[in-house]
């Protein structure tokens, strides 16, 4: 019997050294017109959370933002390192107000603009940044690039914590 629990300790032991390399991927986005290209004189403020899952194929966003100088006319996540502009990759909003909070999950069977696997690994090397548009400044008044956080445990679900007890 001491042989048996030896065994499922050594089990446990393992299920918790393996769940965090099996743990979704997180980013956080600090979003603001001095991140904005050009900078502008917004005193708007937001922020983001999104969590990859394992398989890559599914990106579960949570945004939010207050105080733009007009309504937003679009929202959108690019493609761009920081500092560099670059092309539309997901259509977040279209017009709406002067400030929002959207929650998404953006999957690779989306029929319109999907999950592709360069896009993941665009995501994973730093290169997405979320924009806000809005009618005083149609180029962006709002930027915040996606970077990696070591807590992804935000968006946490039953699932994932059953996950740790298979």
């Amino acid at each position: 019997m001491p042989a048996r629990c030896l065994a499922v300790a050594f089990l446990l032991l393992l299920l918790a050294a393996v769940s965090p390399a099996m743990a979704s991927t997180g980013f956080t986005a600090t979003i603001s017109s001095a991140s904005e290209v050009p900078t502008n004189s917004s005193t708007g403020t937001g922020a983001g959370t999104f969590v990859l899952n394992d398989a890559h194929t599914q990106l579960t966003i949570h945004i939010t933002y207050t105080g733009l100088s007009a309504n937003q006319i679009a929202a959108h996540l690019h493609d761009g390192l920081p500092g560099f502009n670059g092309p539309i990759k997901l259509t977040l909003a279209g017009a709406g107000t002067t400030s929002a909070t959207w929650d998404r999950v953006w999957s690779s069977t989306d029929a319109t603009e999907p999950l592709t696997s360069a896009v993941v690994a665009d995501l994973l090397a730093g290169k997405l940044y979320v924009n806000i548009h809005s009618t005083t400044y149609t180029g962006g008044e709002l930027r915040g690039q996606l970077v990696s956080d070591a807590t992804p445990n935000k968006a946490s679900t039953w699932g994932r914590i059953k996950h740790l007890y298979h």
